[in-house]
């Protein structure tokens, strides 16, 4: 499975991990392209998971510890106009 995109500041983004990369192993298990779809389902927020990647024909550890989702801005409110 290869990884196609990695958001700025994600956690991905923050271990090393780029976009073309090829994911081999997660955790010690073999990673297939068929468990890219259940992959965030899987993981926990604020576990660590070892991900092996192969890139530019070198394989190299990460590891990458999911966070909640980021807070939205809904709404801003402007309270006085003078300041």
């Amino acid at each position: 499975a290869f990884v196609k995109t990695v958001h700025l500041d994600s956690p991905a983004y923050k271990a090393g991990i780029n976009a073309g990369d090829e994911v081999i192993f997660l955790n010690g298990l073999r990673f297939l392209k068929e468990d890219a779809q259940d992959l965030i389902s899987l993981m926990n927020v604020n576990s660590a998971y070892e991900f092996i990647i192969s890139r530019l024909g070198k394989v190299e550890r990460f590891e990458v510890v999911p966070m909640g989702s980021p807070r939205v801005l809904k709404e801003i409110a402007v309270k006085d106009r003078k300041k």
